[in-house]
């Protein structure tokens, strides 16, 4: 009789907790897909992957127009360490702004920082004005425009520390077959003529020593020091001799 009653009490009881958990559902913005799970006492470990932000959605797209921190948030089980956690990030290029510098057309594009707070953008032109034009990165706005070679063409630029003075230089290769180098206000520092129009520049180490050079494309390849000094030149029918 007694055995009768216990079984009595415990079809009840199964019959009490499957009507509630019948009635009841996992909150949405805590769908996970479970891991693994292991009962220790002195160790428990529950994983489980949550893909869904505290709002239920999937992704999150946001743009940065300027320096920002942004924080986005997922929702964990209470009293819960985080051991590990991986989030995926995709960018995109969005358009920012763009400026009328000539309206024939640009040449000789960098981008360096020669003022020392930010980046800027060198330039020539296709325009026969000789002009070397600096723009401040951010926004495209002029911080100056200089004639350094009038009624011809400036075919390349590049931005790099090639003094000791204070913010980096710009040098400009010309229509005219000079290399220019020029102060971050625009001064020129000095000018160097070579064979042919100067085609391309760039300021870089190029002996691997910690001291910046100047390369120009003309009518042979130019190894220029600060002071405008040439350290070597060779054609390409000089180079190619030298490599075979």
């Amino acid at each position: 009789m007694v055995q009768k009653r216990h079984g009595s009490l415990i079809l009840v009881a199964l019959l009490i907790l499957t009507l509630f958990l019948s009635g009841s559902r996992i909150p949405q913005a805590f769908a996970a897909i479970q891991k693994s799970f292991v009962l220790n006492p002195d160790s428990a470990l529950f994983l489980f992957e949550e893909n869904r932000f505290n709002d239920s959605s999937m992704s999150k797209e946001y743009n940065f127009p300027s320096a920002a921190n942004v924080t986005y948030w997922v929702r964990i089980p209470k009293n819960t360490t985080v051991l590990n956690a991986t989030m995926n990030l995709t960018g995109k290029i969005i358009y920012v702004y763009s400026i009328q510098t000539s309206a024939a057309g640009i040449k000789g594009l960098s981008i360096g920082n020669a003022l020392g707070s930010e980046n800027q953008i060198s330039l020539g032109t296709l325009e026969t004005d000789g002009r070397v034009k600096l723009l401040y990165g951010r926004n495209g706005s002029y911080i100056w425009n200089v004639t350094v070679s009038s009624g011809l063409q400036i075919y390349s630029t590049s931005i790099g520390n090639v003094t000791n003075d204070a913010g980096s230089e710009i040098a400009a290769g010309s229509e005219d077959n000079n290399v220019y180098l020029l102060y971050s206000n625009g001064t020129k520092i000095w000018e160097y003529p070579t064979g042919g129009g100067v085609k391309s520049v760039k300021i870089a180490d190029v002996f691997g020593n910690g001291i910046n050079y100047m390369v120009a494309g003309s009518d042979k390849i130019y190894v220029l020091n600060s002071s405008g000094g040439e350290n070597w030149s060779a054609s390409i029918a000089d180079c190619t001799s030298i490599m075979t």
